[in-house]
């Protein structure tokens, strides 16, 4: 229940950059970072925290940012310790952000990752904070969410339980994910088009129900909107055989063909479903073809339906095609075979300075 991707790498490069580190300290941080922020969500998740309202993402990433920076800072067992007693004193987060789409949301996370930061710059200044940050009475467990400090602690660093970490192929709301998937299945399947579909149903589970089950209201943050709408998802995946960063921007997230696709889909909560981000049940009325209906058991992206090269690459060019650095596809090769030879890196100030064609501004 953490998006671990969008603190650790940031706080990881942000200090690398700023330190001049190579490429291996870089890698030891971001998987102590990544490693960390995986086994807090994993020692809470089964106590029944959901229903709190904490953004998790927020509320773990500062730990995991704070051990990311003081990893590439050098600081020792006490000064590290420090950094996590600063850490749990700016703890923050909240699910309000996500029932009333905002970007807030995506802020949160960064606020995350500078919070951490600071901490660890603090601890290697010499400022002072409580030892007993996770398992104190009033720390991270007693305050903000039942944990159990033994699953946190279980065979560390021997087993990392960063490599179960999933990575989006779509950009919205995980608890849509599946969903997608099922209708693109069927659209593919039977060459559906949009004027051939009467009607189509999804069925989740209560959790994802209430992130993404709602009515599709763009409101004043259509962007925030169409990632936390399973009805929107479903919509643009009929009607544009995919979902990719242009699909959640404004224009097209207020695009009238896509919103009078929307009012035809409904969502049925399943009660006696407990999963998180899956199964999903995809059902469609066609003109042509009767009822279709379509089950997806695993998540794209995740270990159990792993994206294949060709798939992840897609999605790096989605995302620098958005970027603020402009790359042409030779550059954004070039970035690939960088990051997959980092170790390697001699100073990481430099690293993304590879196959730009326009400067950062």
């Amino acid at each position: 229940n953490v998006h671990v991707n969008v603190v650790v790498p940031p706080t990881a490069f942000a200090l690398a950059e700023r330190e001049h580190a190579n490429g291996r300290p870089f890698l030891a941080a971001l998987v102590i970072g990544s490693d960390l922020m995986c086994r807090l969500g994993a020692s809470c998740e089964t106590l029944g925290n959901e229903h709190k309202g904490w953004f998790y993402t927020s509320i773990h990433g500062i730990f995991a940012a704070a051990a990311t920076a003081a990893k590439l800072l050098g600081l020792d067992v006490v000064a590290t310790r420090h950094a996590f007693g600063l850490a749990l004193s700016q703890v923050s987060g909240t699910q309000q952000c996500m029932i009333e789409p905002s970007l807030a949301k995506r802020m949160q996370s960064a606020f995350a990752a500078r919070a951490g930061i600071l901490s660890a710059l603090l601890a290697q200044r010499g400022v002072t904070a409580p030892r007993q940050a996770f398992e104190g009475k009033f720390g991270l467990y007693g305050m903000y969410q039942d944990g159990d400090a033994e699953r946190l602690l279980a065979d560390l660093g021997r087993r990392y339980e960063n490599m179960n970490l999933s990575i989006k192929k779509y950009p919205s709301c995980g608890c849509n994910h599946t969903s997608i998937e099922g209708a693109l299945q069927l659209v593919r399947e039977y060459k559906l088009e949009p004027d051939d579909v009467i009607s189509a149903e999804v069925e989740i589970s209560p959790f994802m129900y209430r992130l993404v089950g709602g009515q599709y209201e763009p409101g004043d943050n259509p962007q925030v909107a169409a990632q936390f709408s399973v009805r929107y998802s479903v919509a643009c995946a009929i009607l544009r055989g995919g979902l990719g960063l242009t699909d959640i921007q404004a224009e097209a997230a207020l695009d009238p063909a896509v919103r009078s696709l929307v009012s035809r889909v409904s969502v049925v909560e399943d009660k006696t479903n407990a999963g998180k981000r899956a199964p999903a049940i995809v059902r469609i009325k066609s003109k042509r073809h009767g009822l279709l209906a379509r089950r997806v058991d695993h998540v794209p992206g995740t270990p159990q339906a792993p994206l294949s090269d060709t798939e992840l690459r897609a999605k790096i060019r989605d995302c620098m095609a958005l970027g603020v650095a402009q790359r042409d596809e030779a550059g954004i090769d070039r970035l690939v075979d960088q990051m997959n030879r980092i170790e390697d890196c001699a100073d990481m100030s430099g690293f993304f300075a590879a196959g730009e064609t326009r400067p950062r501004t």
